[in-house]
């Protein structure tokens, strides 16, 4: 009976490892198959992907044009322009900078967690090889071979192992929805001082170099310009850069950089409520700039305050946002692709 026993022990224990290791190695195989690369970048799962859009251009081009109105320049755009609220131009600019800064930055979480996602099904897949295993099943805490106690088959319990593979994969699974607070703010950085910085300074260097020659050695107007200051200097009225020097259009241009240095960093610690956060801004900005119209705000104050005018591009945030969301995203198609909504928008930039 002994011997009887311990060739059926000896049959089991073979047949459980082989059929264990198969077992799990098929279920890491169909895991993988079926764990494609995000195509999305949201936390949504989306499948929206930035690329060139070119109506964003045309958008662009529109906006260009009704800031000429709202300046008058040229002889069309200074008969015309009364006719348009050509400052809704800047604001089209700002909602197209919010929805491409949001939009790089899914991209960025996107390539990062694929990455992650691959080296996490590799390290699993090594882990838990065919030797590997067998190698496991022989740490379980249970009788090292199977026996006959009275009438019932004691067993290895190997459960315990073959459990450990979706609990893995289960993990690998939360990950292939990229996390939108996956991209490196360092390279964000540096990629956004790259593109704007050299020709912003380039053209700082001329204007100082050209006051400098005609006799006027103030540099401090040129050193808030450098931080970025313009639009809070006009908002605020530190009087730092005389109107003299030609600098004040580089208001718009501080507002960004302004939301550029903000979003990044809010967006990596917030990203799992990032629509309430946007949203929670938008209405709280939109009712502070309320109150200051209320109490007799100037315009100035208004419309170049970082801290009433950060919604409008939010606005942009929002849509980068809805089309990581495919209900959103068809949604948001069908109505920018509405010939009733495209005329709204036209009508609300006369006056």
């Amino acid at each position: 009976m002994r011997s009887l026993t311990t060739a059926t022990s000896q049959g089991f224990s073979v047949q459980t490892t082989t059929s264990t290791s198969t077992s799990t190695n098929s279920e890491l195989a169909s895991r993988r198959s079926s764990h494609t690369p995000p195509k999305g970048a949201g936390q949504n799962g989306g499948e929206f992907a930035l690329g060139h859009i070119p109506a964003l251009d045309g958008l662009r081009a529109f906006s260009i044009i009704l800031v000429l109105f709202f300046h008058d320049i040229g002889p069309i755009t200074s008969h015309y322009g009364h006719y348009f609220n050509g400052w809704i131009g800047v604001d089209v600019f700002f909602i197209i900078s919010g929805f491409l800064i949001t939009s790089f930055l899914f991209k960025e979480s996107k390539k990062n967690s694929a990455k992650l996602l691959a080296e996490m099904q590799a390290k699993l897949e090594a882990t838990y090889s065919h030797s590997a295993m067998t190698t496991k099943l022989s740490e379980v805490n249970a009788p090292a071979t199977p026996g006959i106690v009275g009438n019932t088959l004691v067993e290895p319990r190997v459960e315990q192992v073959t459990r450990t593979v979706p609990d893995i994969t289960h993990k690998i699974e939360n990950i292939s929805t990229p996390p939108v607070g996956t991209f490196s703010l360092k390279n964000f950085y540096m990629r956004r001082w790259l593109r704007i910085a050299p020709a912003y300074y380039a053209f700082l260097g001329v204007v100082v170099w050209w006051h400098v020659n005609g006799g006027d050695h103030h540099l401090k107007p040129f050193l808030a310009a450098a931080l970025y200051l313009t639009n809070l200097d006009l908002a605020f009225t530190w009087n730092l850069i005389p109107a003299k020097l030609g600098l004040s259009h580089l208001w718009s241009l501080a507002v960004e950089e302004q939301f550029y240095l903000v979003w990044p960093a809010l967006l990596k610690v917030v990203h799992k409520h990032a629509v309430k956060v946007v949203l929670a801004v938008v209405s709280i900005v939109y009712s502070w700039r309320l109150y200051l119209i209320s109490q007799g705000a100037d315009w100035v104050r208004i419309y170049h305050g970082f801290d009433t005018k950060v919604d409008i591009l939010m606005y942009g945030v929002l849509i980068a946002l809805a089309l990581n969301n495919e209900r959103a995203r068809k949604l948001a198609s069908k109505i920018v692709g509405n010939g009733w909504a495209q005329l709204f928008f036209l009508i609300s930039c006369l006056q």
